[in-house]
């Protein structure tokens, strides 16, 4: 099997797993049910990748790609139980073309867009077919060593932002603003995306080790795009029409990358 049949493959099945969860939300008519389990696909082509490379006999299993199976494996549960916000960010307009579709009962518009959006998805995922397709040595380096650490503190990062904003999110409007000024919040204005740069940054390294490395840079690029170019300049827009003092905070503080790390 040829690198190209490998993506292909991977490619189909989180389409077809994309096409299977529109049309159980549908049924449903539950949007936040899509909102939800979009990430859940992850989980499902991350393993499928390993199946196939074993089935196709491309590589034997390494450890390092056990290990990152299983990183990713966690990104993905966290994923569909958390981040409530960058998935509204993310397919609130996706959602809105699929409500019109269905209205108009142009139902391969549906097919097509959920191909793009699975494309894109496959895109900021590409670490996961360099980390299956010929992982190379089956024994841990330290860069691999290294990629573990960003990968373990990108999730500890976003984990504990997004802790801290909830609990901020509870309270009564004037004390929500008292969350700028805590925390990880004091240095990054977005400290959740921060840790999910890292953990992408984590799984780049570990490509670093495989022969298909570059897989993991493509993914690097793509995510740093959709939160740099679409996601926070739209959230930080929110933002400053909520707090008076936002535009200050932009000041003296980065959008992900603190001044501490």
């Amino acid at each position: 099997m040829s690198i190209f049949e490998f993506f292909v493959a991977i490619i189909f099945l989180n389409y077809i797993s994309l096409i299977l969860l529109i049309i159980i939300s549908i049924r449903e008519k539950s949007p936040r049910l899509f909102l939800k389990y979009f990430f859940g696909s992850v989980i499902v082509i991350t393993w499928s990748a390993m199946i196939i490379q074993q089935t196709a006999e491309v590589s034997y299993i390494s450890n390092r790609q056990i290990l990152c199976n299983l990183l990713i494996s966690i990104w993905g549960i966290k994923a569909i139980y958390l981040n409530k916000y960058l998935k509204i960010a993310l397919f609130s307009g996706f959602l809105e073309e699929v409500k019109d579709n269905i209205l108009d009962k142009n139902y391969l518009n549906i097919l097509f867009s959920a191909f793009k959006l699975s494309l894109i998805q496959i895109l900021c995922f590409s670490s996961i077919i360099s980390l299956n397709f010929i992982s190379a040595s089956s024994g841990l380096t330290l860069l691999d060593a290294f990629a573990l650490i960003v990968c373990v503190l990108g999730l500890t990062i976003e984990l504990k932002s997004l802790s801290s904003l909830q609990s901020h999110l509870k309270k009564a409007f004037p004390a929500k603003a008292s969350l700028l000024k805590e925390g990880l919040w004091k240095f990054s204005r977005h400290p959740h995306y921060l840790g999910q740069l890292l953990f992408f940054l984590g799984l780049f390294f570990f490509g670093l080790g495989t022969v298909n490395g570059l897989a993991g840079l493509v993914a690097l690029i793509a995510v740093c795009y959709l939160f740099h170019v679409i996601i926070i300049p739209e959230n930080e827009k929110k933002m400053s029409n909520k707090f008076d003092n936002y535009h200050q905070y932009t000041q003296s503080t980065y959008r992900t990358f603190t001044k501490r790390i």
